[in-house]
């Protein structure tokens, strides 16, 4: 667990570009464009706002309650009640068969050393951009093998962050990366390989995950990622692990010159 001044001393250690303005952590998630170092952390509407030299594009966030609005923020979300544990009660009867068929025929725990599964990782990654077309293209994890481990393990390294893994016949076939500040928990990156998906393998390490930042780290609210309407798969498997989907109200400002840059954007990529 880590509390905000933690994460971001980290995230500054990291290479992260951040700067702190108007009682705000910002970090520049594109060129001369900011958001929030905590991205759901709600912050109150023109009072504050990143510098405005650094901002040059513009910037985005999550509002206060009350604070004038322009977007909305789709995330998954588990909000755990209250005084009560994690287990497989809180699952529907199918998902409770799906998370001990995963847990029978596999097992999960924490990833102590990445280094040790440098290859399996690589596979994982391969396969699930090839699934799911989501990530860098599979060739970059080859072409950029040296420079893409050496960021991932520097990031491993960092103190207080959650890797577990799930492993079938001693290899790594699954992983699960995020770490909570304070109360709150925010899932980075899940990926299972293609390969051993019969094996319940991503079931297996976010009902082991959950059940640990709930029940042993005290963790109120897991954000898994947000949701757009073409992830409708990666969507419908995380409402059976009891995610749901929560619009948080948000606000964009772009600049004339971040207007321009969108516009050029849009027209290159479609």
């Amino acid at each position: 667990m880590l509390s905000r001044e933690q994460f971001i001393r980290q995230q500054i250690e990291a290479g992260v570009k951040l700067h702190a303005h108007d009682g705000v952590w910002w970090q520049e998630m594109e060129p001369f464009f900011y958001k929030p170092a905590v991205e759901v952390d709600a912050v109150r509407t023109f009072e504050q706002r990143p510098a405005r030299m650094r901002a040059l594009l513009g910037y985005s966030h999550a509002v206060e309650p009350g604070c004038p609005t322009n977007r909305t923020w789709r995330y998954m979300c588990y909000d755990n009640p209250p005084g009560v544990k994690y287990s497989l009660d809180r699952l529907s009867r199918n998902r409770r068969s799906s998370v001990r068929r995963g847990l029978s025929r596999n097992e999960v725990h924490r990833i102590t050393n990445l280094e040790d599964w440098v290859q399996d990782l690589q596979e994982i990654v391969i396969t699930a951009v090839g699934r799911t077309g989501y990530g860098l293209p599979p060739e970059y994890y080859v072409k950029h093998f040296d420079r893409w481990m050496r960021r991932t393990l520097q990031l491993f390294k960092l103190p207080g962050r959650e890797w577990w893994g799930t492993f079938h016949g001693g290899k790594l076939v699954a992983y699960c990366y995020g770490y909570q500040i304070d109360d709150i928990a925010l899932l980075d990156t899940a990926k299972v390989h293609t390969d051993f998906l019969e094996h319940y393998t991503y079931d297996a390490v976010l009902f082991t995950l959950m059940e640990y930042l709930i029940n042993e780290q005290g963790c109120r609210t897991i954000f898994a990622g947000g949701w757009t309407p073409d992830k409708e798969p990666l969507v419908e498997f995380k409402k059976k692990h009891n995610f749901q989907i929560v619009e948080m109200p948000a606000f964009l400002r772009l600049t004339p010159l971040g207007r321009i840059g969108l516009a050029a954007k849009r027209a290159l990529t479609g």
